[in-house]
């Protein structure tokens, strides 16, 4: 595996911030930034699993909007860097992804969302597990539309909108 180019990484973030993320998500091995999480997370935030219910959707919340037509796609299982993993381990992330999603939803995804989505973050190993696994389509975090590009010439590899880059951060 290499190590991504992270030069446009957390350009949101403060300084500070940004250079903690790189660390963690980059630069340690991932067994250095479990233990140093293990120890700060519940320190600083809490319980693990009550800041979950409240940031993410719950299988609860996900049935409705399946019900009303909404695309529901895999992310990889741990959020880990993809390009930072063997063949094996991305292969695994994906896998692991979609067989719990498709226990929650009654029905496999379709599409995959690239952890990250920088250019460095995934690879060709990467477009290859998600492709394996049957996905129809998988997006990077490239901001763009096919509507003004044509189309696309990798189904694996599309640029998307980001929620908070259309509507803002504060969801308006």
């Amino acid at each position: 595996p290499r190590q991504p180019d992270t030069n446009d990484l957390y350009s949101f973030e403060d300084q500070i911030t940004r250079n903690i993320k790189l660390k963690l998500n980059y630069q340690y091995p991932p067994e250095t930034r479990d233990l140093i999480l293990g120890v700060i997370m519940p320190r600083e935030l809490g319980d693990e699993s009550a800041l979950a219910d409240q940031l993410y959707l719950s299988e609860q919340d996900l049935r409705p909007l399946v019900a009303q037509g909404f695309e529901i796609g895999s992310h990889g299982h741990a959020h880990e860097v993809m390009a930072r993993m063997d063949s094996e381990g991305q292969k695994y992330q994906v896998n692991q992804s979609i067989q719990i999603l498709t226990g929650v939803l009654g029905h496999k995804p379709k599409t995959f969302a690239y952890p990250f989505g920088l250019p460095a973050t995934y690879d060709d190993e990467s477009r290859s597990a998600v492709a394996q696994a049957g996905m129809t389509a998988s997006v990077n975090s490239a901001l763009g539309s096919m509507l003004s590009s044509g189309p696309p010439a990798d189904l694996m590899d599309l640029a998307r909108f980001d929620v908070l880059e259309v509507f803002g951060g504060d969801g308006q």
